[in-house]
């Protein structure tokens, strides 16, 4: 019997990088020049949470793509989500750049799916990346912003085990998409 992995999403909007000053910080772009996307959304970044945005280079070592930014430590990739499947592959694109482990920002403001649909994708495309690619740890935390706004942010963890979910401080053993109505969407 294959032992399950053992994930643990939470909404963690009110608590997230509490160790930064909000409007306090700086954007640095020696190594890559942002695109104007980019640009706006380390203002918001910054505005809303504060921090250091360190745009990286295009590309690593033997040509590989690399997360957009080093935020006050964490790597940091950004994406736009507009079409049917696009937060689906973005989350994908965004997971391999970050190799399971910062903060990825999801721009939907141009997506007609509902916050919860895109929720579902997020979480479900995480599980199929992380348990196919037989990764053991994950430690993620997922924007998702529309229009400006920051709608929720999702604490993402894996270990070994059995599938566990957390919800606002609760604990359950469930199937992974039980959990996705209970999300609070502010919208």
């Amino acid at each position: 019997m294959k032992k399950e992995d053992c994930f643990k999403v939470r909404s963690v909007k009110d608590c997230f990088r509490k160790n930064l000053t909000p409007n306090k910080g700086r954007i640095i772009t020696k190594r890559r020049k942002p695109s104007e996307h980019e640009m706006k959304i380390a203002k918001l970044l910054l505005r809303k949470f504060g921090g250091t945005i360190n745009f990286l280079a295009g590309k690593g070592e033997m040509g590989l793509k690399t997360p957009d930014a080093n935020w006050s430590g964490r790597l940091l990739e950004i994406k736009r989500a507009k079409g049917k499947s696009s937060a689906d592959s973005q989350t994908r694109k965004a997971l391999e750049q970050i190799k399971g482990n910062g903060v990825i920002l999801l721009d939907i403001s141009e997506n007609t799916k509902s916050v919860i649909q895109i929720k579902q994708e997020i979480i479900h495309r995480i599980k199929r990346e992380t348990s196919h690619k037989n990764k053991k740890d994950l430690n993620l935390n997922i924007i998702i912003i529309k229009n400006r706004r920051v709608i929720d942010i999702l604490e993402i963890t894996k270990k070994g085990g059995s599938l566990v979910l957390a919800q606002r401080g609760q604990v359950a053993s469930t199937s992974i998409l039980n959990i996705i109505p209970k999300f609070r969407c502010n919208i």
